[in-house]
């Protein structure tokens, strides 16, 4: 059986959408062009969304990268989570955010692929590197303090809710 790399994109994408909601995402940063021959438009987007939570001090965001791609979109377009097409997803607490945003509630909804489980592969001196058992991404979640740990197993829904939480594909 052959496993179709755009689909299982999709359905991940998807099961962040069905988790957190299809919550507005603000272009705020852009990251340029490393080769010479297209120094005008730069490669990446990044998208950040201001998270609400009713107990919490710190400020959390979800921050998705995304591929420039036609038609470009200058800093401050505004787009749903649904249609970005995103290379990494993150959960962040931000000391300083790139501009202020409005907070915005999600919903946490229980999905299939929020539920899956991932095991500690690697261990760094700044973030612990976790693989999902089914489906094919990488989890990283990030120290802010020196004497941080975190546990060998747990689920992506685990991962995302520390608001430390680097997600990308391995495909």
């Amino acid at each position: 059986m052959s496993v179709n790399i755009h689909q299982e994109r999709k359905n991940v994408q998807t099961g962040m959408v069905d988790y957190f909601g299809d919550i507005i995402m603000t272009k705020c940063r852009e990251i340029p062009s490393s080769t010479p021959s297209t120094p005008s438009t730069p490669s990446y987007s990044i998208y950040y969304a201001r998270i609400g939570c009713l107990l919490c001090i710190d400020d959390r965001y979800i921050v998705v990268v995304v591929e420039n791609s036609f038609p470009y979109f200058d800093i401050g377009y505004q787009t749903r989570l649904s249609s970005l097409d995103w290379t990494s997803f993150q959960t962040r607490t931000v000391q300083k955010p790139p501009r202020e945003l409005k907070t915005q509630n999600s919903k946490s909804g229980e999905t299939r692929i929020i539920s899956s489980k991932i095991n500690l592969v690697e261990k760094r001196e700044d973030r612990y590197v976790y693989f999902s058992d089914d489906i094919p991404v990488k989890i990283e979640l990030l120290f802010t303090k020196n004497d941080e740990s975190y546990s060998e197993f747990g689920t992506i829904q685990s991962a995302l809710e520390t608001y430390n939480c680097v997600v990308s594909f391995l495909l």
